[in-house]
């Protein structure tokens, strides 16, 4: 992560918010890097959509977004590893992540 999207992530943290105009008024921020650093930090989960505010983002910590980030990798992981049979729960469940890019299958 490079010093600018390490500086918002440490912003969302010590504010409890991600606040795009706050970060953009950072010196040597554009809002072009603001929306980047935003995709980027929601990308990795380290930034969620507030329920029933998608326009107010709050920080997760690292290892709450890495257990979101790898979670329907380890579960696919285990039904094949055990050759259990994959249902449409199941499938189901791995939509968002196919969807996202976040899938993989190792």
């Amino acid at each position: 992560m490079d010093d600018a999207r390490a500086s918002a992530c440490q912003h969302a943290v010590l504010w409890g918010r991600f606040v795009r105009a706050e970060i953009a008024s950072a010196p040597r921020m554009t809002e072009q890097e603001t929306a980047r650093v935003e995709e980027t930090l929601t990308t990795l989960r380290l930034l969620r959509p507030v329920p029933g505010r998608p326009d107010a983002l709050v920080p997760v910590s690292p290892d709450a977004a890495a257990a979101d980030l790898v979670g329907p990798a380890e579960t696919a992981r285990g039904h094949l590893r055990t050759g259990g049979r994959v249902g449409p729960a199941v499938i189901q469940s791995w939509r968002g992540s196919y969807a996202s890019g976040m899938m993989i299958i190792s």
